[in-house]
């Protein structure tokens, strides 16, 4: 009798031991997710910044140049830009 009363408590303690590890479990899947989730937000603003550079780079060098005199070349060149700087964010 006395050793089934030490394995019911062994059980008992083993029963603990599994709810307490899943417990953590989910607590790392959360953080896990929360990390992930911070990683992929940092990532896209990282590529919408460069992309954003990029553009205002383009145009500056094409407002100084002399082959985009021309207003509306420059305002094409200026439209096209944003245009495609639109279509990458849409595909973030």
């Amino acid at each position: 009798m006395e050793d089934v009363k030490v394995r019911e408590m062994q059980i008992f303690d083993y029963k603990k031991k599994i709810a307490e590890a899943e417990t953590k479990l989910k607590q790392q899947q959360n953080l896990y997710e929360a990390v992930r989730s911070d990683r992929n937000l940092y990532s896209k603003n990282l590529i919408e910044s460069q992309v954003y550079t990029s553009c205002n780079k383009k145009i500056s060098r094409c407002r100084d140049s002399a082959t985009c005199g021309d207003a509306l070349l420059f305002t094409y060149i200026l439209i096209t830009y944003i245009l495609t700087y639109i279509y990458i964010l849409k595909m973030l």
